[in-house]
């Protein structure tokens, strides 16, 4: 049955912590009316229709700050829900005006659910933090699908101490951004250090004290750089513009504050190896930009809590956290735009030119909302021709395990997807996730905290139970494409190796 419902008021809501046997839904799905949620209610509706046994006898939530628009999404999908016999399935209608820190309202959204899915943006303009305050406080497991930098800093800067306190996962990033990129390269270093001691570079169980080395250089550097190409037939969603204008906005002011400096030292280290800046790539026959995304603060955040230098490290220490020298090693991830002629890199270039410009004004950036808003969102066929190719180029210069030289290694490997992957896409990704967090004991079990996709969902807790979940509703695909890895003393081939990743990684 479908019913529908306005949060209490204050005096009916005991502030007690409810347990989580206790809770009314399973999943609540806030922001549910815009362009991406009302993708995620359909997707659901279809699971439900098809009596998926993850989904079958579930309490769902949707919740949002529109009252009207959320009862005609509710509307659109009776006529649909109403031919199949949905148990004891309650899809709930909650309305929340306006978000406020330590509102009864919100409390009351994230209390009375187990897992909170937010998918209103953009969340740093609207209420994001408050709602992951709440449901810290709330002891409610949260998701989004933000791809804002700033957002994400902000969270784990003030929340990611208590989260863990309170044994609550924060989970960023859980559609486009940033889960193709943070699990791709999740999978690719797991797959790489399974290379290297097969061929007897890294051992099975590491040296307790380091071989001596003559390099001025870290023991090990390991970094991976993704390149990003897309299908897109038609226009970003009017609430995906909305979110790069107020990411533009936020940008000079994000990048002065001196809590996020801090937390970026503290998820990736200051010194880098990796040598950016626009290029044409040889192999894949594309310029490539520096494309500034969630993906690369998500995946270095994931180094942090997962520790993927000390995989590749002769000697460890025993914590990816634990204090250490930061000569010893050091793992990179950089985000790539494939460009394919000069003409449509100047366009982009132009394109950011004038936003970045724009939005330095309040009413430039109203300008730019307004003009968008003209605009209709991307159609079904336009999402149906759509698709996306993320080629990752993993390089490395790790110790080998039984000498005091050096072994450098190269990888490359691929995920795609032939669907589209910010809208369509990330609608499965987001509410997949939620369930597998609902459903699978091994990411129930992850470390707390405000983590990352793959320090929940990665090879490290779930082997690779969550890439079958993803499989089962989407194409999304791995493909390990090439592994090279040589020796020191394999002179000749040493050095033409590290000609090619001299490109790109600073081994000098």
């Amino acid at each position: 049955m479908i019913k529908s419902q306005t949060s209490t008021t204050s005096e009916e809501i005991p502030l007690a912590y409810v347990s989580s046997s206790d809770r009314k839904y399973d999943v609540t799905i806030f922001g549910a009316t815009g362009f991406t949620g009302t993708l995620i209610v359909r997707y659901l509706i279809q699971r439900l229709e098809r009596m998926d046994a993850v989904v079958n006898s579930r309490r769902f939530c949707i919740a949002g700050r529109n009252e009207s628009k959320l009862n005609n999404l509710v509307t659109a999908h009776n006529i649909k829900m109403s031919e199949k016999d949905l148990n004891h399935l309650i899809i709930d209608v909650m309305v929340i005006e306006k978000i406020e820190r330590g509102s009864p309202k919100l409390l009351d959204l994230t209390r009375n659910t187990k897992v909170l899915l937010n998918v209103a943006g953009p969340f740093i303009a609207c209420g994001g933090l408050e709602i992951v305050e709440s449901c810290i406080e709330t002891r409610t497991d949260y998701l989004d699908i933000t791809g804002e930098p700033e957002f994400v800093l902000e969270s784990a800067a003030k929340f990611h101490e208590k989260a863990k306190e309170n044994n609550v996962k924060i989970i960023h990033c859980c559609g486009f951004d940033s889960i193709p990129s943070d699990l791709g390269t999740n999978i690719t270093l797991n797959m790489i250090k399974k290379k290297l001691e097969d061929e007897g570079v890294l051992s099975h169980t590491h040296n307790t004290t380091p071989q001596q080395s003559n390099s001025s250089l870290p023991e090990t550097i390991v970094a991976t750089n993704g390149y990003l190409s897309f299908n897109l037939p038609g226009f970003v969603s009017y609430g995906t513009f909305n979110t790069l204008v107020t990411s533009l906005e936020n940008y000079s002011i994000f990048s002065g504050k001196k809590t996020n400096e801090q937390q970026v030292q503290k998820i990736a280290k200051k010194k880098t190896y990796s040598k950016r800046g626009t290029k044409y790539h040889k192999d894949l026959q594309h310029y490539i930009v520096p494309f500034s995304t969630s993906d690369p603060l998500v995946v270095r955040r994931s180094n942090f809590l997962i520790g993927y230098d000390s995989k590749f490290s002769s000697h460890p220490s025993s914590s990816s956290n634990s204090s250490k020298s930061p000569s010893e090693r050091v793992f990179e991830y950089n985000n790539y735009l494939q460009i394919s002629n000069l003409y449509y890199l100047f366009l982009m270039y132009l394109f950011f030119f004038v936003m970045l410009i724009m939005t330095r004004f309040s009413l430039g950036a109203r300008f730019l909302r307004f003009l968008y808003s003209l605009k209709k969102n991307p159609t079904q066929q336009e999402r149906d021709e759509s698709s996306f190719d993320f080629v990752f180029e993993t390089f490395g210069r790790v110790q080998d395990s039984t000498t005091s030289e050096p072994a450098l290694f190269k990888c490359k490997t691929r995920v795609f997807n032939n669907n589209d992957p910010g809208y369509t896409e990330t609608a499965v990704y987001a509410l997949d996730s939620a369930l597998f967090l609902l459903t699978n004991p091994h990411a129930q079990t992850a470390s707390a905290g405000v983590v990352t996709p793959s320090a929940v969902f990665g090879v490290e807790s779930c082997g690779d139970d969550y890439l079958k979940c993803l499989g089962q509703h989407t194409t999304l695909k791995f493909d390990f494409v090439e592994f090279k890895c040589v020796k020191a003393s394999q002179r000749k081939e040493y050095e033409e190796l590290k000609k090619e990743i001299s490109q790109f990684l600073k081994l000098d």
